[in-house]
Order: structure tokens, then C-alpha cells, then sequence
């Protein structure tokens, strides 16, 4: 039997058990005779000359040359992109090796590896020039104000193990996250993870849901984060459009009762926008007026503005009058 078929399947010969007869290479004693017979063979015996013993067997019967090591188990091996995406996540990222870059967003601090945080193509111009730093700082003072910490964490976790469709779902629970996710990643320039983002909240945004997200697109000092535009040109132009609200029958009440709900600057933000589909600027001064009225009154008005022959309509807060 080959040595190395063995050593595969039988492992070390030493661990197994063999009888003496077949270690001490003797051949098994042969079968007790009759009486009779064993009389006749001993007067032949005394009869005859003695005749010399047989050779005795080879002497060799393991092989002389060591046992080959056994392979080491499948798991020891990187095989699939995922698993070296999984290797990298964990020991770059969760673990920290080997990193040498901090960034720091506000008062958020995270450690990373620069050939990493190099997918983004505004980091690999702030990396480029720091030149070749052995630690090096990367401070995004201008990075949108809703990139708070776990919105950070995410972003750079991606750059080691890509975020998928299913995780972006996963986010449906925390809406602030993952609209700033999407506010931090247009910043970063992550276009595939935007696309990714966008293409979830297209399906997801409808008359029936909207109405959910509006309490977390507060404009404040974001208003041109990309999360405040998507909203934007869902509420001005594919919402009217999937309600054919500017038709002729004016049929924009269920619009309006979703532009109640919006906050005063991203309602006043909507209703002067250009991509609002009314028909004219008194139809889009009508539907002002029918969504204040469907909100509390807190002295907000609508009114028609004039300028060089231009007419359009504002809202003018009551602070403002």
C-alpha cells in the first residue's frame, strides 16, 4: 500500500493495535491433526534428517522516512470576498491593527488605515496631502452636521466590508442614521452607496409613508445636505406627479395634507420651489393656502410676489411680518 495513501487515511500505524503473530512477522501455527497423524509424523521425524527452518520474513515493515504533516483544516484559508472582506472588518476595524490614520468629525474620533479610507475620493485628496506621515490626521470640519457618531462608524466600517442592500433595510428602523449616512456619503463622495441609498428610499417613500420620515428632515443648517434634496424633488416633483395633483380638477388635497405635516422651512422650501408642477402661480397660490390652512395656525402667509414681471408665490413666517 502506498505510504502516502496512509498516511491520508489511516494516520500514524503506531496508534493502531495489530496482533503479536503479525508484528513478530510469524505465521499463525497450523491447525491441531489427529492423533494418529501426529504418531506417524514423529516416527517420520526420528526417521529423516532434520532440515534447516525457513528464512524468516523481511525485517522492514513500516517505512523508513517520517509521516508527511496532515493538511491544515479549510477554515485556515481565505477563499471567498467575503471572508477577506469579514478578515479585514474584523482585524482592521474592530480590532484596530494596523491603522494609522484618526479621523475626526466633531467631537467623533475613529482609527483607520489609509489605504482603506482611500476608496473615498475627498479622503484620498486629504491623504495625498499629508504626504507620508507615519499617523496621519484627517479633521472634516466641514462634514454635514448629520454625521453624528454611529453615522461615522457606518461610513468607515464600509470602506472595509461594503455595505449591501439588506443592511440599508436594516437601517428602515433608524431613519436619522441612515439619512445622514446618505448625507455623510455624498461628502465622501461614495456614489455607489448614494445610488444604493436613493434606489432603497424610492421604493420606500410613498403617500402612505412619507409622512413618517418628514420629522427627520429638519432643514436647520443642512439644507443642502443630499438627504433634504432627495425629499425635496420627492415632494415637488414625483409625488405630485404620481397623484396628478396640478391636473385640471385640482385634485391636491392628499398632497396638501402631506405638506401639513412638513416643517415650516422645508414647507416654505416646496411651495416656492421651481419643480412644484402647478400649473400657474395662482394654482400654486390656492394650494399654499389650502395647506396652511390644514396646519396650526401660527401666522405663517402665503402671498404672490412681483419681480420684473416675474410672478411667484412665497410664505412669509409670522416672525417675518
Amino acid at each position: 500500500m502506498p505510504t502516502s495513501y496512509m498516511a491520508a487515511s489511516f494516520g500514524n500505524p503506531a496508534d493502531y493495535y495489530y496482533p503479536p503473530s503479525f508484528v513478530n512477522h510469524a505465521f499463525p501455527p497450523p491447525p491441531p491433526s489427529h492423533p494418529h497423524h501426529q504418531h506417524y509424523h514423529q516416527l517420520q521425524h526420528h526417521q529423516h534428517h532434520h532440515h534447516p527452518p525457513p528464512p524468516p520474513p523481511a525485517t522492514t515493515f513500516y517505512p523508513s522516512r517520517p509521516m508527511p504533516p496532515p493538511p491544515p483544516p479549510p477554515h485556515a484559508f481565505i477563499t471567498t470576498d467575503q471572508e477577506l472582506c469579514d478578515y479585514l472588518y474584523h482585524m482592521g476595524f474592530v480590532q484596530g491593527a494596523c491603522t494609522d490614520t484618526v479621523v475626526t468629525v466633531g467631537h467623533c474620533q475613529k482609527e483607520a488605515h489609509a489605504l482603506m479610507l482611500g476608496r473615498s475620493p475627498k479622503l484620498q485628496q486629504l491623504l495625498s496631502a499629508q504626504g507620508k506621515k507615519k499617523k496621519k490626521q484627517l479633521s472634516l470640519g466641514d462634514a454635514p452636521l448629520t454625521a453624528t457618531e454611529e453615522v461615522v462608524h457606518t461610513a468607515i466600517a464600509h470602506f472595509y466590508r461594503p455595505l449591501h442592500q439588506q443592511d440599508i433595510l436594516y437601517l428602515f428602523a433608524r431613519p436619522r442614521t441612515l439619512l445622514g449616512l446618505l448625507d455623510f456619503a455624498a461628502y465622501l463622495e461614495l456614489h455607489p452607496l448614494c445610488a444604493m441609498i436613493y434606489d432603497a428610499l424610492n421604493h420606500e417613500w410613498t403617500l402612505d409613508t412619507i409622512v413618517f420620515w418628514l420629522p427627520y428632515l429638519e432643514l436647520g443648517a443642512s439644507a443642502d445636505t443630499a438627504s433634504v434634496a432627495h425629499a425635496t424633488h420627492f415632494l415637488t416633483a414625483v409625488l405630485p406627479a404620481q397623484l396628478d395633483a396640478f391636473g385640471p380638477d385640482n385634485n391636491y388635497i392628499d398632497l396638501a395634507h402631506v405638506y401639513a405635516h412638513l416643517p415650516l422651512p422645508l414647507l416654505k422650501r416646496c411651495i416656492e420651489h421651481e419643480k412644484l408642477t402647478a400649473r400657474d402661480p395662482m394654482q400654486r397660490l390656492h394650494f399654499a393656502k389650502q395647506v396652511l390652512a390644514l396646519r396650526d395656525d401660527d401666522g405663517t402667509k402665503a402671498t404672490l410676489r412681483f419681480d420684473d414681471g416675474n410672478v411667484s408665490v412665497m410664505l412669509i413666517p409670522a416672525q417675518s411680518t
